[in-house]
Parts: C-alpha cells; sequence; structure tokens
C-alpha cells in the first residue's frame, strides 16, 4: 500500500482527497498547511505528497522547496484553484512544476482526473505531461 500526504487548509477538500485516495487502496495522512507538512515528511516515509498552493503558515511553492531540498526523489503533486483568479492558478501550477513538483492538477477535480494523476506522479499512469 503506497504512503500519501495531503496538504490544504480546507477541511473539504482533505476530506474528499482521503476517501478518494483510500477507496484506490493508498494510505493516506492529511495536514493543513506547509509546517505540519514538512514535519510529517520528515518524520515518516512516504511514495507521495499532494499539497495545495494557497494556504496560510507556509503556501504550497514554499513547501514544495523545502521537501525537495531535503526528499529530492519524493514525487509531489500541486493543486490549486488561484482563488477568484484563473491566470494566477495557472501561474502557481506552472511554478510548482519549476520548483520540482512532479506534475499538477487544477481544483476543481474528479475523482478519475486525481487519480490518473496519482498513478502518474508514482509512474504507472500514462498521462502524457505537458
Amino acid at each position: 500500500m503506497k504512503n500519501v500526504l495531503v496538504i490544504d487548509d480546507d477541511p473539504d477538500m482533505l476530506d474528499a482527497i482521503r476517501v478518494i485516495l483510500e477507496g484506490a487502496n493508498f494510505s493516506v495522512t492529511t495536514c493543513n498547511d506547509g509546517v505540519e507538512g514538512t514535519q510529517k515528511a520528515r518524520e515518516k516515509s512516504f511514495d507521495l505528497v499532494i499539497t495545495d498552493i494557497l494556504m496560510p503558515e507556509k503556501e504550497g511553492l514554499e513547501t514544495i522547496m523545502e521537501l525537495k531540498e531535503f526528499l529530492p526523489e519524493l514525487p509531489i503533486l500541486a493543486i490549486s484553484s488561484g482563488g477568484d483568479n484563473y491566470t494566477r492558478r495557472d501561474t502557481y501550477l506552472l511554478m510548482a512544476k519549476k520548483l520540482g513538483a512532479t506534475s499538477s492538477l487544477e481544483k476543481p477535480f474528479t475523482s478519475q482526473q486525481l487519480l490518473k494523476r496519482v498513478e502518474f506522479c508514482l509512474g504507472k499512469g500514462f498521462i502524457q505531461e505537458q
């Protein structure tokens, strides 16, 4: 069973992602911000991290940079709605990939879209990244 760490400040989003991934037989750990997320990643081994970009305490871009410093091979899936600004969301997701995220996914997304992107990040998928 693969271990996934999900970092998002929205409790409903955390719960939805947890339910989807557990239904696909993943072990899921959740946390509310990048500070807690990077701490958990230092304490436990994860096969994948899914992180939101816009969060309090430590936002997702900073979280990605820190995770890549001490776990350079760790796959990371960046997710974001960008608030009300779609251009900003696209910019954040592009920056996340440039900082080391394996892939990105725009919110809102379907269960199938999430699972396909997770498979891609874990090296099992067939999604062609741009």
